[in-house]
């Protein structure tokens, strides 16, 4: 059923706490269910890597229709170099972009960074400090899965309540935490020691555990052919953004290798192995048997024209890559690779929407979060809630000492932000001068020398016209 419209602004951060987190799927879950409560959604990222060309902007930008969807521009803030340069600078630009999005946009979807910088150690941090900047309510995500594969569930639980201390000492307004990528087997106890480390804080919020969907970290056999140098000797190209979701090495005998067979197969084959070949792309066309979406031929053994013509009729639309590599060296590369979900994988964000829609309570989210209060007010929060008033009320200031750097420089940030007019005391020369030594703009600024203009002399007059009757 179609869902209320609310008409407030509102927005939630999704602030993961480490990489790996697979928060592309939870993103695609709550901007669905923000599109369907407010009329204007709109997405944010306070960090990229290269600005607005980002993949989690464009899959969920590429969910509106095209009149509906904001410009990428506005939906970031900095890059990962913009705020290496200046931190203060970059936190200050962030909230000035979210603001502007915020004012011409009903809910907005923030989300957070993707761990992938240099200094990835403190980005929980940064991640935190732009949260409470923005002063929006948070849903935690812990990674079920670390640098080594899967974790247990007692791993998870003590990376939540590592990450959730953090958030509380912040003072962040967290309305849930959920564990995503969790392996199948541990989803159970890892949802009690999520319940325990929340109970242990005192905090009274949801928690969800959303199983490891292999399918939506799968690589598509485009990311494999580029991966591995390898090389198209029959099928279609349109079926290269079909998924590898299962990488099977069929170096055992015909009959155990169709037992390991499985839907959306990889298969990794030795190239002189035509029987193994030709068994794997009848299975695609023979009911009763999983069908297999590629097959990589190893060691530079690549068919003869006449099997190739075979190949090509058995396969139909199935690719066959060619590799130089050796099968132990491909089945180590293609395990290696992940793949994210494009605007084009259909398959992918069905696959997630479908998903989460199980395990992760999207809707809710979206539901709580124009009722969700922020206490905290961080000191850029204050300054800029200041400074937004004084531009609504833009006022003349005069100030005295025209040839003090920290004068100067504060001229250009209350120019550059349109909060009031200014008008600079000095010798216009040297003003300028030291202006320019220090790298201050003080282009829109008036200046006046108190010693030789006009106005001196009415001044002294009015003022000790003021003074007579002292």
């Amino acid at each position: 059923t179609q869902r209320e419209i609310c008409p407030v602004s509102s927005a939630l951060y999704l602030l993961s706490t480490d990489a790996g987190s697979g928060k592309t799927a939870l993103a695609l879950a709550l901007f669905e269910n923000l599109a369907k409560k407010v009329a204007r959604p709109a997405v944010f990222r306070p960090v990229t890597q290269s600005g607005s060309d980002d993949h989690l902007i464009d899959l969920l930008l590429s969910r509106l229709p095209d009149a509906q969807r904001p410009d990428t521009e506005a939906c970031f803030g900095v890059t990962y170099q913009d705020r290496h340069d200046d931190t203060d600078a970059a936190r200050q630009r962030i909230l000035e972009k979210f603001r502007d999005l915020k004012a011409d946009y009903d809910g907005i979807l923030v989300i957070g960074s993707d761990y992938t910088d240099v200094g990835a150690n403190t980005e929980l941090d940064h991640n935190i400090a732009i949260a409470r900047d923005l002063g929006t309510p948070v849903v935690t995500i812990i990674s079920g899965r670390g640098s080594r594969g899967p974790r247990s569930a007692s791993d998870i639980g003590s990376a939540a309540e590592h990450a959730l201390e953090h958030l509380v000492e912040a003072k962040l307004p967290m309305i849930s935490v959920v564990a995503n990528r969790v392996a199948p087997e541990e989803a159970d106890d890892a949802k009690t020691e999520l319940e325990q480390s929340v109970s242990n804080l005192s905090l009274d919020i949801p928690v969800s555990v959303v199983p490891e969907l292999p399918i939506l970290s799968a690589p598509t056999l485009r990311d494999v052919a580029q991966a591995i140098e390898g090389e198209m000797v029959s099928g279609s190209e349109d079926h290269m953004s079909k998924v590898a979701a299962h990488p099977i090495v069929a170096a055992m005998r015909l009959p155990r290798a169709l037992e390991h067979l499985k839907n959306d197969a990889l298969v990794i084959v030795a190239g002189d192995r035509i029987e193994m070949i030709i068994a794997m792309l009848a299975a695609t066309k023979a009911s009763g048997f999983p069908s297999p979406n590629g097959i990589v031929l190893s060691g530079g053994f690549n068919p003869d024209p006449v099997t190739i013509r075979l190949l090509s009729d058995i396969a139909g639309d199935i690719p066959v890559l060619a590799s130089e590599k050796q099968t132990i060296d491909l089945a180590t590369t293609i395990t290696s690779l992940s793949g994210r979900i494009h605007p084009s994988s259909a398959r992918k964000i069905e696959a997630a929407l479908d998903h989460t829609r199980q395990w992760f309570p999207a809707a809710d989210l979206v539901d709580r979060i124009a009722t969700t209060p922020t206490t905290a007010v961080t000191p850029l929060m204050f300054s800029h809630d200041v400074f937004e008033r004084a531009a609504g009320v833009k006022q003349h200031i005069v100030l005295p000492e025209g040839i003090e750097p920290r004068i100067l420089k504060a001229t250009e940030r209350i120019l550059s932000r349109g909060l009031a007019s200014i008008t600079l005391l000095g010798d216009p020369e040297k003003v300028t001068q030291i202006a320019r030594s220090c790298g201050a703009d003080i282009s829109g600024a008036k200046i006046i020398d108190p010693v030789s203009d006009p106005l001196r002399e009415r001044l002294a007059k009015a003022y000790a016209k003021a003074r007579a009757h002292k």
